[in-house]
């Protein structure tokens, strides 16, 4: 009839009867072709909840990720303190014998990077000699030059932790630290950030 749509037969097989593939591709030739529903889904980032994140596992986190990547040096933290100083009590928390790396982020804010003399000792013979001796740590005061091998692990250091921490932790943008200079006396160092904003 005029108007009609063609209707689609199965073929028969030999016997006579329809086999089943001979249906199921009839099934499928007759089947009207409909456009695929369209999906959309926007995610609401506003609407989850915020994550507190822990500045001392943060900055584990950082040390670790640094040596690593630089170096291919395992490190493993066993403390992380974090808890406000003034500049006079900062003496007081460095290591003995550390090497004191002054560094500077924007708008002239000034910090400090404490490295005591088992990662120096570590950093340098990892660059030297690729690994680290068993040989004890000799007791010196460190050096410019032990300033200069170890300002790129600063520097990295501080970028690693800027990345770890979100804008919304509220503390300094450490990642806009770098090494400026260094000091074999914590003296002067504590007279520059009692006068430096916002010290590190």
């Amino acid at each position: 009839m005029e108007g009609s749509e063609p209707s689609i037969a199965a073929p028969l097989a030999p016997s006579g009867r329809a086999s089943h593939a001979d249906i199921l591709r009839a099934m499928i030739v007759s089947r009207p072709e409909s456009a695929p529903e369209e999906l959309s889904f926007t995610p609401d980032f506003d609407a989850l909840p915020e994550v507190e994140v822990d500045i001392g596992r943060a900055a584990a986190v950082a040390l670790g990720r640094t040596a690593d990547r630089l170096y291919g040096l395992p490190v493993f933290v066993e403390n992380v303190a974090n808890a406000p100083a003034t500049p006079a009590e900062l003496a007081e928390l460095f290591p003995e014998r550390a090497l004191l790396a002054v560094v500077q982020g924007d708008g002239d804010r000034l910090g400090v990077v404490a490295l005591c003399p088992s990662l120096i000792a570590s950093l340098i013979e990892m660059q030297a000699i690729g690994r680290v001796s068993a040989r004890a740590v000799r007791a010196r005061k460190p050096t410019r030059t032990d300033a200069a091998i170890t300002a790129d692990f600063v520097n990295r250091l501080l970028c690693e932790l800027g990345n770890a921490l979100p804008d919304s932790a509220g503390g300094p943008d450490f990642a806009s630290y770098r090494y400026a200079s260094f000091l074999d006396d914590a003296r002067p160092l504590l007279l520059m950030l009692e006068d430096a904003p916002s010290p590190i």
